[in-house]
């Protein structure tokens, strides 16, 4: 995603195959890139506290992102420190689904041998969060940290812990 403005979205194909009505060289895709990666790059370092709390105390963890390629492989790159605890991690422009699409739910839940019934998916986007519920997902709309702790928390009260999810 090079530029992202809503309904918008600029990825390294579009800037070769001109589905914006115009085109850009392959050093102008290059740099816009390299500028889009280092835009998405900063992590919020209390939801990686977080992150790493839940897996101490041995919630199953597992990412969805629609991030692009560029910046899944950017994110592995310098944020493997994090991505560790996570025991799937599943990046649309690799597993072929994207979110809010039922198949990026269901591909995930496949790989980790669990119904849909069983996951808390946390999400700060409102068609993500519908879209999960649909499917029986317990859900978390994302706001803050402080919040999503709270919503493990009581998702781990009424279930076992290998079967609470973020």
């Amino acid at each position: 995603m090079l530029l992202d403005a809503p309904g918008l979205r600029l990825s390294s194909r579009a800037c070769r195959h001109a589905e914006l009505g115009t085109t850009f060289d392959d050093d102008r895709t290059t740099a816009l890139i390299a500028a889009d990666v280092a835009s998405w790059a900063s992590v919020d370092t209390d939801m990686i506290r977080l992150i790493e709390r839940a897996a101490a105390a041995g919630v199953r963890l597992a990412l969805l992102s629609n991030i692009p390629e560029e910046l899944a492989s950017h994110y592995e790159h310098h944020h493997a420190q994090w991505l560790r605890h996570f025991e799937l991690v599943a990046f649309s422009s690799r597993i072929g689904h994207a979110k809010p699409e039922p198949a990026a739910f269901l591909w995930c839940c496949d790989r980790l041998g669990v119904p849909p019934g069983s996951v808390l998916f946390v999400d700060d986007t409102t068609v993500n969060i519908h879209a999960a519920e649909r499917l029986g997902m317990h859900t978390h709309q994302f706001t803050e940290p402080a919040g999503t702790a709270q919503a493990i928390s009581r998702v781990q009260t009424g279930w076992p812990r290998s079967d609470a999810r973020l």
